[in-house]
């Protein structure tokens, strides 16, 4: 399952043609466009609520997917090049690592990966998120992180701008069919 965040709606034609190519290269895997709350632990809700901060949001939203269903999150400014790889990490997190810290852009894990229960008790009052949060924990549990290389299977990060300008006519050539992409809230 690979699983997408978009808590600012609508969902602009580059992300969505970005989702599409994951679908193409992955055609066995779900696709999860996950668009509401509805899948949020009650840890994070009431500051979910309250914030106006989509990033903020979307990095609580794919903790709580992800420790309940695992499988892969990507952003939906990430452009894949190849199809992913088969992941066994066991119980670790697999994530963008570095000597300084990690990234939770791209992730995979098993759920109820343990790396989520920690991430939930370093959030004190909900006051960090994302990466913030994953650095805390990294930098005192790095045995539970496995490095991920995802410089042979994604293009990198594309902002709407570049991709616009680098994809200029193709969207409609990337689209796959409907039910391929599943779109989870309103």
């Amino acid at each position: 399952m690979i699983h997408f965040v978009w808590t600012d709606e609508p969902l602009p034609d580059w992300a969505q043609a970005n989702i599409d190519e994951f679908a193409r290269l992955n055609p066995r895997e779900q696709i999860v466009v996950h668009t509401d709350s509805a899948r949020l632990r009650a840890k994070y809700r009431e500051t979910y609520d309250v914030s106006t901060v989509h990033m903020q949001r979307s990095d609580w939203l794919r903790a709580s997917i992800l420790q309940d269903d695992g499988g892969w999150y990507f952003d939906c400014d990430c452009w894949p090049v190849k199809p992913l790889p088969a992941m066994d990490v066991g119980d670790k997190l697999a994530c963008l690592c570095w000597d300084t810290g990690c990234l939770n852009a791209m992730m995979y894990c098993e759920p109820g990966c343990p790396v989520w229960d920690l991430y939930e008790a370093a959030n004190p009052g909900d006051k960090l998120s994302g990466s913030h949060a994953l650095n805390k924990i990294w930098l005192g549990r790095p045995d539970m992180f496995a490095p991920l290389d995802h410089s042979q299977w994604t293009g990198g990060r594309l902002d709407p701008i570049n991709y616009d300008l680098a994809h200029t006519g193709q969207a409609d050539t990337m689209m796959v069919p409907s039910n391929q992409v599943v779109i989870h809230g309103s």
